[in-house]
């Protein structure tokens, strides 16, 4: 009997000390949740090696189109970021008095064509008429004096009437190739005087990379190197290029990013992608210069 109470007592005792929750119990039975944030995907790429490089996009082929005659802005018509084709008319301006002056000199031209004829008619006839000794020879040498001088001032009525039409020309300020509209800076009723400028206009079809290598990289980069550089605003999206040559030495402020010393300037040809790294990102109409990142082909920069 005195055994038995022992066992009984001994298995209450092991009942109160465990003392594990229900729900632990039920737990090591659970499904494992992995949310797509625990998830790294893993991919092969091309580990890159080379100069990392910051500089600015530039287009090759710009014109900054000034005013050639003194004269009002009558109307410009493109704005930023438009697109032009070679021989559009931009910028009118105002044509009035050289106009004017075109007439006059048009006029003038006629009147000195009509005393040329007439002097070269009486130079023919005193001409003939020293043959049968009718004139003296002074008379005659007055004719043809008088011929050489009218054959003169028609000559400069007609350099007048030229120049008059180019200065008319220059009124209107055309497109000199196909581009954009990269900087307007005139408006109409705006006084342009002569060598203001007018508007900017870049073809983005001809863009090339512009930035500062030290002389202690300049080992590792070469004409005819292939580039690949990221833009500012475009993501991890890649756009290439083709080493162009190293420009000329020259000395400048210590750079924490270039080191100290001498500086050569590199140049990269871009690829035709280059046009929509210079239109900006997605939403941006008008082209902007903004820093880069240079880096040899093998992978891209990091941004």
């Amino acid at each position: 009997m005195r055994l038995l109470l022992l066992v009984v007592i001994s298995s209450f005792v092991l009942a109160g000390c465990d003392r594990t929750p229900a729900s632990a119990k039920t737990a090591g039975t659970a499904t494992l949740l992995i949310a797509p944030e625990d998830l790294i995907q893993v991919h092969t790429a091309t580990l890159g090696t080379g100069s990392l490089i910051t500089g600015t996009i530039q287009p090759d082929r710009r014109a900054d189109l000034r005013a050639e005659v003194p004269a009002v802005v009558v109307a410009v018509l493109k704005e930023n970021g438009e697109a032009v084709r070679k021989g559009d008319l931009l910028v009118r301006l105002d044509d009035t008095a050289i106009r004017d002056s075109l007439l006059s000199a048009q006029e003038a031209e006629r009147a000195a064509t009509r005393a040329f004829d007439q002097a070269e008619r009486q130079f023919q006839r005193l001409n003939t008429l020293r043959a049968s000794g009718m004139v003296s020879a002074q008379q005659l040498e007055d004719a043809e004096i008088h011929r050489n001088t009218t054959q003169s001032d028609l000559s400069a009525a007609k350099a007048r009437v030229v120049q008059a039409r180019q200065q008319l020309q220059r009124t209107e300020v055309r497109a000199p190739f196909d581009g954009i509209v990269s900087e307007r800076k005139a408006s109409a009723g705006d006084t342009a005087q002569v060598g203001k400028e007018l508007l900017k206009v870049i073809d983005p079809r001809s863009l090339r990379f512009e930035g500062l290598v030290s002389s202690d990289a300049l080992s590792s980069v070469k004409p005819g190197q292939n580039v690949a550089f990221r833009v500012n605003g475009w993501g991890s999206q890649d756009f290439k290029g083709r080493r162009a040559h190293r420009g000329g030495q020259f000395h400048s402020p210590g750079d924490p990013r270039l080191g100290t010393g001498a500086r050569r300037r590199a140049l990269v040809r871009l690829a035709h992608q280059g046009q929509r790294a210079a239109e900006g990102p997605p939403g941006c109409r008008r082209p902007r210069p903004a820093q880069r990142r240079l880096h040899r082909e093998g992978g891209p920069c990091r941004g």
